[in-house]
């Protein structure tokens, strides 16, 4: 197949997608519609259910995926991915942390949690 030469070639490419039905993420329609192009039907291409074989697709040579940054920067810096496009989607989305106010935290979760808080926020280009 080889690299898409922009990002409207990307859709003529395989596209690995996931569906998770109860952690909604990303996915290629949004990805498309940051480009300003149609998304390409979901029926071209993989559908996962779970990030990590989406990720083990993509890595077999199996198609192209949405890669979450914090995820996969490691990846591409070693050279065991390579990105298709320079276009990133900053979505907005976030963690929680949260816990019962009516229970002291233990000490464990505590250096869970302050661990968690003390990460620094992705870059948003």
């Amino acid at each position: 197949y080889g690299l898409p030469g922009s990002d409207a070639e990307i859709a003529a490419h395989r596209l690995i997608h996931l569906e998770e039905p109860f952690r909604p993420a990303a996915d290629w329609a949004d990805w498309f519609a940051r480009c300003g192009l149609p998304p390409p039907a979901k029926t071209k291409g993989l559908l996962m259910n779970d990030y990590v074989l989406v990720m083990q697709a993509v890595y077999a040579g199996q198609g192209i995926g949405l890669g979450w940054l914090h995820l996969v920067e490691h990846l591409i810096a070693s050279g065991y991915l390579v990105p298709v496009s320079q276009r990133t989607l900053v979505t907005g989305g976030g963690f929680h942390v949260v816990w019962p106010a009516d229970r002291p935290l233990s000490d464990n979760i505590r250096r869970v949690r302050d661990w968690i808080l003390s990460a620094p926020a992705p870059a948003t280009t």
